[in-house]
């Protein structure tokens, strides 16, 4: 099986698309690494993973659920240069990663079942003078015992 969380980086980092208030493109770094004061914003981060759980689904065990629960990031910056207002850039990213992961929600890459968005909450990083959307993605797939 591919690693999840570099699957989710790819899924977004090669179909992203959101426009600033003049309907121009805006881009949008993607990566699985944490932002910098050196990173150009707008930004999506993807990971860490954040929560995991195995179950049986068959009897003795033979094959087993396992879900992963990967933190993704969304990053804005209120610059002068911006041609947006940064609270209406973090919810149009939101809803594209959304709108991403629904699109390629089920069998995304042969070996995970399914994906799917998850809760999302807002914050303010000081460090790095960004708004952030900060969101969980959820990975389903089965995986045999041996």
């Amino acid at each position: 099986m591919d690693d999840p969380k570099k699957l989710i980086v790819t899924l977004l980092k090669n179909n992203i698309d959101v426009k600033d208030d003049s309907n121009n493109p805006v881009s949008v770094g993607v990566s699985a690494a944490w932002p910098s004061k050196d990173t150009t914003f707008p930004y999506v981060s993807v990971g860490p993973e954040v929560a995991t759980r195995e179950s049986p689904i068959s009897l003795g065990a033979d094959k087993i659920r396992s879900e992963g629960v990967y933190q993704v990031d969304v990053w804005v910056k209120d610059l002068p240069a911006n041609n947006y207002a940064p609270d209406r850039m973090l919810f149009s990213i939101r809803e594209e990663v959304k709108r991403l992961i629904r699109t390629s929600m089920f069998d995304p890459d042969g070996t995970i079942q399914y994906i799917f968005p998850g809760l999302w909450r807002e914050s303010f990083d000081p460090d790095l003078g960004a708004n952030r959307l900060t969101g969980h993605i959820e990975v389903y797939y089965h995986e045999s015992r041996t």
